[in-house]
């Protein structure tokens, strides 16, 4: 199993963001692919309004956040046309984010 990770950012990074990249170092050293994408650099992207996970290229879960960036609600989708939709925007983000090992904030 292969856990890819794509943590979209403003720039300069925020305390929170800044303990996210410290954190991410002991999940890369375990063996998962994370990745940055400064926020200015997604303008041209189409990415779901939500937080999101593809699984298995078959399912996609939504955390849709509240207004202080608690979960509020997860939502699955199996739709195929979703699926794949999520899965590009995935596909177009990762070709543009900066593997942790060579990222450094802002």
């Amino acid at each position: 199993m292969s856990i890819r990770r794509i943590k979209v950012l403003s720039e300069p990074s925020s305390e929170y963001m800044r303990h996210a990249l410290d954190v991410a170092g002991h999940l890369v050293n375990a063996g998962e692919d994370t990745r940055w994408l400064p926020r200015r650099q997604t303008s041209d992207l189409l990415l779901p309004g939500n937080d999101f996970f593809v699984l298995d290229g078959e399912v996609v879960i939504f955390n849709v956040l509240d207004g202080d960036d608690g979960r509020a609600e997860q939502q699955l989708w199996t739709e195929a046309d979703v699926v794949e939709q999520c899965r590009s925007a995935f596909e177009s983000a990762w070709a543009r984010a900066v593997p942790h090992r060579d990222y450094h904030s802002a």
